[in-house]
């Protein structure tokens, strides 16, 4: 049983996590934390988050103190994803990879709605976001009504092809078939 004992009833017993799903399986469920937090949770893997790979739907869970690095995209809740965020906190956490956010490293498609990012270093090689490292639209990819405060998002190579950049929501959008609206920033400093 993969994260047997690895997070108490509390959540706040964390060990090193392993995400649930990979770019072989994606996890394609809804995963309802019911306001839940999950503290401390520590990641170290090719796609870095409480999910590796996702097509399903992700709502209401709180990461809070988390250490997630991915060797390629890397974020609290889903290192890649083709589907749906909404109403997820991500908090006083660290992100490290290739193309980092603090929702998620790399974006296809989805609805990501009503989450919340506060207080977190995000830590990109080519792309850097608040919510999003990379976004793509594969299909329909609305970013909206989120928010982004008292973050510090650093980009190593934030030029040089479509895939790179930095930004206070997302690092890089390399689709014009991408909605971003109404998402709000505050104190979000890039390096």
């Amino acid at each position: 049983v993969v994260n047997e004992g690895v997070i108490d009833q509390n959540s706040t017993n964390a060990r090193v996590w392993t995400p649930i799903g990979n770019l072989n399986q994606k996890y394609t469920g809804t995963f309802d934390g019911q306001n839940h937090t999950i503290t401390g949770m520590t990641v170290n893997a090719y796609e870095g988050g409480l999910i590796g790979s996702s097509n399903g739907t992700v709502k209401n869970v709180i990461i809070d103190g988390a250490t997630v690095t991915g060797s390629y995209h890397a974020a609290g809740i889903v290192g890649t994803g083709y589907g749906s965020i909404q109403n997820c906190t991500v908090k006083n956490s660290a992100i490290i990879g290739n193309y980092a956010g603090a929702l998620r490293g790399y974006s296809a498609s989805g609805t990501n709605t009503g989450n919340t990012v506060e207080n977190c270093t995000i830590n990109g090689k080519y792309a850097a976001g608040g919510l999003f490292g990379l976004v793509t639209a594969d299909g329909k990819n609305t970013i909206s009504d989120n928010t982004v405060k008292n973050c510090d998002i650093y980009c190593e190579v934030p030029a040089g092809n479509s895939y790179n950049g930095i930004g206070e929501v997302v690092g890089r959008s390399a689709s014009d078939k991408v909605v971003i609206e109404n998402n709000m920033t505050e104190n979000v400093t890039l390096h």
